[in-house]
């Protein structure tokens, strides 16, 4: 991520630095988007980058956390349901909402391809620390209130759970990146819907398995 300094800008000029950044990720891809021609578009010198960012990597996760923190707070905080029923209901339609404001937003769309992108084809190269970001709390809180509702499984660690989740959506976003622009928004829906019936189902609590872990 971006070194404490970045956050010392004004507000208006960091944005102005991860919406520029996120163009030039969205459009060429993390490994097409080449590190001199991005510094060049953010009016920086090659100085000043290294002032706020340790590489082309350290800016991708930076432009990555704006991006996943603009659509947490476009689908809003997940309430705490009393059934699993209710879980599941709320869960989807959460995610629903969160495929409808990718969909609409062709930089976050890009950006996200990116990311799935590089991940599954080994360039880019994510440490324990990368991971540990505030969205992984997000997802323990998740993981926490489904199985409070008894609509998670408990014998399967929380950790393996997460990268379940991460694991099928990483693949979807892939294969959706593939595609042309005929993919219909109908079709995206389906998709989407069949996709969360595949971690549901993934989830769930399986009624075979009475180990619980602590």
């Amino acid at each position: 991520m971006a070194r404490p300094r970045f956050d010392k800008l004004p507000a208006e000029h960091r944005q102005a630095i991860i919406d520029a950044a996120a163009r030039a990720f969205a459009e060429k891809g993390y490994a097409g988007a080449s590190l001199n021609n991005i510094i060049e578009l953010l009016g920086l010198s090659k100085g000043s980058f290294y002032y706020y960012f340790d590489d082309k990597k350290d800016l991708f996760l930076t432009v990555l956390e704006a991006a996943y923190a603009r659509s947490m707070n476009f689908v809003g905080d997940f309430p705490a349901p009393a059934t699993a029923q209710k879980f599941w209901q709320q869960a989807e339609e959460l995610d629903r909402r969160g495929m409808q404001f990718m969909l609409e937003d062709p930089v976050l769309y890009g950006v996200i391809r990116a990311f799935s992108m590089a991940i599954t084809s080994g360039q880019l190269q994510l440490s324990q620390e990368d991971f540990d970001r505030p969205h992984r709390q997000m997802q323990l809180e998740f993981i926490k209130a489904g199985q409070d509702c008894k609509a998670i499984r408990r014998d399967l660690p929380e950790d393996l759970l997460i990268v379940l989740i991460e694991a099928v959506f990483n693949a979807f976003y892939h294969w959706l990146a593939q595609q042309d622009d005929s993919i219909s928004q109908r079709e995206c829906n389906l998709l989407q819907h069949k996709m969360f019936r595949m971690i549901r189902l993934s989830l769930e609590p399986d009624p075979q398995s009475t180990e619980v872990l602590s």
